[in-house]
């Protein structure tokens, strides 16, 4: 779908940049993005919806973990051997293990 003359006008835009008065902006034609198939039940899900989903494909498929290391290092208990059913002194297993580590790495993902 494309739209002819389409007219854009800001009268007062601030930004960090700057302040920017009476732009206005004019486009010969705009396309816009269509889709071959019609838009399904919920094309912008809420956080619940996404919560029951998430719970609904953790029921269907268990979670595998594949730890990097079969120890726990990250606590002043000392190193615990995680191996197997295992558990540390603090009591921690290797699931929650690895959810400290995956934790830790989105962590120091986001402050980058």
């Amino acid at each position: 779908m494309s739209k002819k003359n389409v007219l854009v006008k800001i009268k007062e835009l601030k930004t960090d940049i700057g302040v920017i008065k009476d732009l206005e902006l004019s486009f010969g034609r705009v396309f816009e993005e269509t889709w071959a198939e019609p838009v399904g039940p919920t094309p912008f899900p809420s956080v619940t919806e996404l919560r029951e989903w998430d719970f609904k494909l953790l029921q269907k498929y268990k979670p595998f973990y594949l730890p990097f290391c079969d120890v726990c290092c990250l606590c002043t208990f000392g190193k615990c051997d995680l191996t197997g059913d295992k558990r540390g002194a603090c009591g921690l297993n290797m699931a929650a293990q690895q959810s400290r580590i995956v934790l830790l790495a989105c962590c120091i993902g986001a402050a980058t």
